[in-house]
Order: structure tokens, then sequence, then C-alpha cells
């Protein structure tokens, strides 16, 4: 067992009254003072290690440690600091981790990747708490002599000053250079640029040029409808004025309306053709779409002869109102009891286009001509575009009417095409000599209201 050192007690200089021995006295305080101040240095200056593997090292009276772990080694705290003391931490490997705990608070998470990477921590009592962090006290900067600065553990603060002398970037996270950008975005569009062009005014909000929109810039397309009856002309609010034909030379009348027969309560095109032949309506209209063509076809129900048609890239509900739930079909005078719809497949309406192409013939000129429905077989849906958009995403019509059958359509023999050209004839024949006595009973009951010829005439018009 050590014995406790005993304290020597000095008496104080002025209880020393002689003269050689208080001077004496006065130099052995001299050299004790002197001793103690280069013993607190050599303390302050002394770097102490911490044992391999400690993960609470004791840190009373040290100012500077360094860490020498050979394995990994996380430190939660230190033990019997003093209140106000400030340590030093030299990482002398890179197996050390300084965790936040408790009782110990970082500016942020620390993994030293370098060795002789310093941390400053100050204790108040119950906490340790990070004053600063140096990375690699051999890479320390000296201005205009240093080329690295090594990794950095937190924001690189310039101070006002430039980074010069940077090479063009190769790599999405790399800085770039005011040349590389000014070059990069040479002529591209400014806001407050002029617009050019078609276009008129500065960017960001320039106009179309006067004259610069004409046909050719427009993305048009061309929808048909025959047959006798109100029919929905194709693009709607979106078309031009209708054209029309007829299959004979006559009388035939035609009258384009504005109706609400077929959708209540919504604006649609309709064209009322009134002939005793085969009438055709055709109208160019703008469109966004043209990616599915729609070829609906009415049927009498029980011989399923063709009594009309409508052909356009784009829904019958497409500038006639967009609903397309409501406006299922483009046939106004459709009547369930004696006629049925039908809508050819995508083959068919394919080689439609093709043959029209080809013969330079409308695509229900050729239908009223050399074809008829195969009601052997029905077909199955497949989702058509209506023509509209939502967000640039096409609006697709995934279903139609039960009413509605897909079919195909099959080529008429020259037989076939010998009869019903007779047959047609023969009809035209007869609605316009009911047409013609009709006018004549007509005319008979007015003037038996004694009004002139030419008030009838004009009522007759």
């Amino acid at each position: 067992m050590s014995e406790t050192p005993k304290a020597i007690i000095l008496p104080s200089l002025e209880e020393v009254k002689e003269g050689p021995v208080k001077e004496v006295f006065q130099q052995i305080l001299d050299l004790i003072e002197e001793n103690h101040e280069h013993y607190q240095k050599d303390l302050d200056e002394k770097v102490i290690a911490i044992t391999d593997g400690d993960t609470t090292p004791d840190v009373r009276g040290a100012k500077i440690l360094k860490t020498a772990n050979t394995g990994s080694t996380t430190i939660t705290t230190f033990d019997k600091g003093g209140d106000g003391q400030r340590i030093t931490i030299i990482f002398g490997d890179v197996n050390t981790i300084i965790a936040e705990t408790d009782n110990i608070v970082l500016k942020g998470a620390y993994n030293p990747s370098v060795v002789d990477d310093q941390m400053t921590l100050s204790y108040d009592g119950t906490t340790w708490r990070e004053v600063s962090r140096t990375v690699d006290t051999s890479l320390s900067h000296t201005q205009n002599t240093d080329t690295a600065l090594g990794a950095q553990s937190e924001n690189l603060n310039m101070n006002t000053h430039k980074v010069v002398g940077v090479v063009d970037p190769t790599a999405n996270q790399e800085a770039a250079t005011k040349k590389y950008v000014d070059d990069e975005i040479s002529g591209t569009i400014q806001n407050g640029d002029a617009a050019g062009g078609d276009l008129a005014g500065t960017y960001p909000d320039p106009t179309i040029g006067a004259g610069k929109v004409n046909t050719t810039a427009l993305k048009t397309a061309t929808g048909e409808v025959s047959g006798t009856g109100n029919k929905v002309l194709p693009g709607g609010e979106y078309g031009f004025y209708p054209q029309i034909k007829g299959t004979f030379s006559g009388a035939n009348e035609v009258e384009c309306c504005i109706s609400i027969d077929q959708v209540l309560g919504s604006y649609v095109t309709n064209i009322a053709l009134r002939s005793g032949s085969s009438m055709f309506a055709q109208q160019r209209y703008i469109t966004a779409s043209g990616a599915d063509h729609w070829i609906f076809i009415l049927l009498d129900k029980n011989t399923n002869k063709i009594l009309g048609a409508y052909q356009a890239p784009d829904h019958p509900a497409y500038g006639n109102g967009g609903d397309f739930v409501k406006l299922t079909h483009p046939f106004g005078n459709y009547n369930s009891e004696t006629q049925r719809i039908i809508l050819l497949d995508k083959e068919t309406c394919n080689t439609l286009k093709a043959e029209s192409k080809s013969t330079s013939k409308s695509i229900l000129t050729l239908v009223d001509e050399g074809y008829k429905p195969n009601m052997a077989s029905e077909e199955i849906y497949q989702p058509l575009h209506s023509g509209q958009f939502l967000d640039k995403t096409p609006v697709m019509i995934e279903t139609i009417p039960d009413y509605i059958t897909v079919r195909k359509l099959i080529k008429l023999t020259q037989d076939e095409k010998d009869t019903k050209q007779a047959d047609d004839k023969a009809e035209y024949l007869a609605y316009t000599e009911a047409e013609k006595n009709k006018k004549q009973d007509v005319e008979i009951a007015l003037k038996a209201l004694n009004l002139t010829d030419g008030v009838i005439a004009y009522l007759l018009k």
C-alpha cells in the first residue's frame, strides 16, 4: 500500500526576518513558480493518446488527444470533463466515429476518411458541443500555395471571391463556367426577344402574324354523310361550309340547319338531305386527331338495305358538343324499331381509305356503289380515338351502345350492282313523281284562296 505524499508547508515571505534567509527563500519561490509554468505548458502541449478501443476516454486535464484505433470504434462520451474544458481530438486513424448522443452534440455526422482530421469540442458541465472540425492538417490551406482542399464536410464559403480556371463540365453534378452556360444558351429564345417567322411581338407572349394562317397551315380532315334525313356533319363547329352531290340529275332538295332533334340542350351541326336518290354531303373541318376512322352505316332492319352513312377521322360528337355519351351516332332520325346501326371495323375502314385514294372516289360513294354489310358475322369492338385530347392524352371511346354492332362489308357482285342501280333509279322516279303531284295539289289549294300567280309562285319555291 503506497503512502500518501506529504505536503511541504512553507512560511510566507513576510514571516522570514533575516536578510540572507529571506533572499534565499525568494529564489526558491521564483524557481517553483517558473517550474509550474513550464509544467503547465508541457501539459497543454502534450498529446494524450486515447487507448485503442476506448469508447469513453478519460479527458480530465487534457487539451489535445489522439486516437489510434485498430478497429471500428464509436466514441459515445468523454469521461471526467471539467466545466468550460475544451479538447481537440486528432484522428490518427480512419476507424474512429464520434457519435451524436445525449451529451455529444455535433454540427453534422462525422466519419473520418483521412488520417489527422481534427475536431474541437467544448464542455459546459453537461454536454460536449462541437466547436469546429478540420480536414487533414497536412492539407490546411495556405494562400497561393495549395492545390487541394480535400473532401468537404460542409459548405465551402468563398467569402465573395471567385473560383477561376474551371474546365467545362462533363458530368451532371460538375460546376459550369459562365462561358459554358452562355455558349449553351446562345441562340435559344429569351424573354424579350423579338418573335420571328410567322409570329409577331416578343416572347414570352408572341402573336400569330397577320396573314400567316392559311389552308395549308391548318390540320384539316374531310368527313362525309349520305342518305336522306337528318345527319350530323363531321367536325361540327370546327367545320367549313358543306358541299353536296346527288346520284341522279334532277331537282334534288338539300337543306342545312342547326337542330336539337338528337341531343336536347346541345348544339349540333345537322344537315337534312331530302331527295329521291342517294345524296352526299361532305365538310372539311379542323381536326386535332385523324388517328382512327369512324364509319357508321344506317340499315333497314328488315332488308339490311343501306339507308345512310357517316365517315370521318373523328367521332360524330367531336365539334358537336363533345359529349360522347349523349351523341353516340350521327343519325338524327334513327328509329330503333325499323332501323339498325353498324360500325365498320378497323380493317374495313383501312381498305376503304386505300381504295378511295387509288380511285379518287369518296369513301361513302364506294360504299353506295359496290358494298353491302356482312350480317352473318359480328366483329369485336376495339376502342377508337374520339378526336379529343385531355392534357395531351387521347380521349378514347372504350365502349359503344349495345344496339350498335361492329361489322365488315362485302363487295357486291355485278348482278347485285345492276339490280341496285335499277332499284335506285325507280325509287328516284317515284319520288320525283310524288313530289310533282304534291306540288300540283298545293298549287290548286293556293289558287282556291284567290292568290295571285306571283304569290303562288313565291310560296312554291
